[in-house]
């Protein structure tokens, strides 16, 4: 068994004292050796910090710049792989009064939330899209959602909501307290159906005689639901 991810969480003043990312680290080291002998190999050891305007108050782009290289040489330093600089970063459309407006004034697209993504602990999360966007539409989606997520090694999800009789710049309205007035995003117009539709790739039809190393798709369906 596969364990992501030890993170410890540590309380950082500016300038840092070095003495406690070293302790962090130690703890850590200490962390994935015990996994180890326990059977579970640990993939990555992680160091979480407060929000930095907690720390810094409020910056400068020169120093915010010299707090996270400095962090991030300390990082490397004690052998730390990964460092989340908080507040973690999360955008879900359709959950947030401002996102929402930011959406309607065309501040950000769908690319650019996907952009985001890339520092985002979720992804696209909560995003509005036309109801009649076709499956292959939202397949290329999901397609360059996987690529950012491999490349970068970190899980990230694709929460596109297809509103039934909306089209992009129409605005869209629930009955739940947690979702805030909404626009409806734009899709382009392109798809991967033809990579779909290459023999190599993994058939997601029915099929009596499935891939070597793959379930046959009925079974896999049966899996899912």
């Amino acid at each position: 068994m596969k364990i992501r991810a030890v993170t410890i969480f540590v309380p950082l003043t500016w300038s840092f004292n070095e003495e406690s990312i070293a302790t962090a680290s130690r703890f850590l080291a200490d962390a994935r050796l015990r996994f180890s002998k326990s059977g579970f190999e640990v993939q990555t050891v992680r160091l979480a910090t407060p929000p930095f305007l907690d720390v810094l108050g409020d910056p400068d782009e020169a120093v915010l710049l010299d707090f996270a290289q400095n962090l991030e040489n300390l990082a490397k330093q004690y052998n730390i792989e990964h460092v989340s600089i908080g507040p973690g970063v999360m955008l879900p459309v359709l959950e947030d009064n401002i996102l929402a407006q930011r959406a309607e004034d065309g501040t950000f697209s769908l690319d650019d939330l996907l952009q985001y993504s890339a520092v985002c602990g979720t992804g696209l999360d909560m995003v509005p899209i036309p109801g009649d966007t076709r499956p292959e539409q939202i397949a290329s989606i999901f397609l360059d959602v996987a690529a950012l997520a491999v490349t970068l090694n970190k899980p990230l999800t694709a929460r596109l909501l297809p509103i039934p009789g909306k089209v992009a710049g129409q605005t869209v309205s629930f009955d739940s307290e947690y979702f805030t007035e909404g626009y409806v995003l734009p899709v382009k117009n392109f798809g991967a159906k033809k990579l779909f539709a290459k023999s190599s790739f993994l058939s997601l039809t029915h099929s009596k005689t499935p891939s070597k190393g793959f379930p046959k798709a009925g079974v896999l369906g049966k899996r899912l639901s």
